[in-house]
């Protein structure tokens, strides 16, 4: 009654494709390319000539992303098409473990972000206008000190930071587990090392939306800034309808 019957008398239902994504990247075996579609992620520059290759050193797979040797020199690597996209019935997790070798050198921004009005990957350049996605960014505004902070943002213009209530910092090649929820449109939880630091419930974003990870070297110094990132994983599924 709840099956069809096949030509070999077999009762069950149809199969049908899971729509949903699971990404889980460890970058072991990622394909990582300037070209356009020919890998699973672009490499892009800004300024200087940045690149990704996988860590010789380090277990379970990171990968090692590098800027040029100059301020203001910006590397990123981000997934080829924009998979992801906020609905009202869909909850969005994302996850990642990162470190910044010299993190009063390096600033970082890791997250979604809409494809449409970046420049080279230069997530960071819209952290004030022009910001669309969700994520984390390491901020050297205050005192010089390395910041991480929460945004959402929405059509461009319509942008929430959040610095979290206890102040999280970068230290010099140490790992950070950086983490969000997003609840259908409405509200988005941020977690560092596994514990809540906040939410933030406007400004979601409704563009569909890739995965981005950028180093840029800041403030003024010599020498190359170094992200290294130990995977990302994104559970992003499907709607029923």
């Amino acid at each position: 009654m709840f099956g069809q019957t096949s030509v070999y008398g077999c009762m069950g239902p149809v199969p049908k494709i899971d729509r949903g994504i699971m990404l889980r990247e460890s970058f072991v075996d990622s394909l990582v390319s300037a070209t356009a579609d020919l890998s699973r992620w672009r490499l892009q520059n800004g300024a200087g000539s940045g690149s990704f290759a996988l860590a010789d050193n380090e277990p379970d797979g990171v990968g090692v992303i590098t800027t040029g040797t100059s301020d203001q020199n910006t590397t990123t690597i981000g997934l080829n098409g924009e998979p992801f996209q906020t609905d009202p019935a869909r909850v969005i997790k994302y996850a990642t473990r990162l470190k910044v070798t010299t993190a009063s050198r390096g600033k970082f921004f890791c997250g979604l972000h809409e494809d449409s009005g970046l420049t080279n990957g230069n997530v960071l350049a819209l952290i004030a206008s022009g910001f669309n996605g969700v994520g984390f960014y390491q901020d050297h505004a205050t005192g010089g000190t390395a910041l991480i902070k929460c945004i959402v943002g929405k059509a461009s213009t319509n942008i929430t930071t959040l610095s979290p209530s206890t102040a999280q910092t970068m230290a010099d090649a140490t790992f950070v587990d950086l983490a969000f929820i997003i609840y259908g449109q409405s509200r988005v939880e941020f977690y560092v090392n596994g514990t809540m630091v906040g939410s933030i419930v406007t400004n979601i974003p409704t563009a569909t939306l890739s995965s981005y990870l950028q180093i840029l070297t800041q403030p003024a110094s010599s020498g190359a800034a170094v992200l290294s990132v130990d995977g990302v994983q994104i559970d992003h599924p499907a709607v029923t309808g």
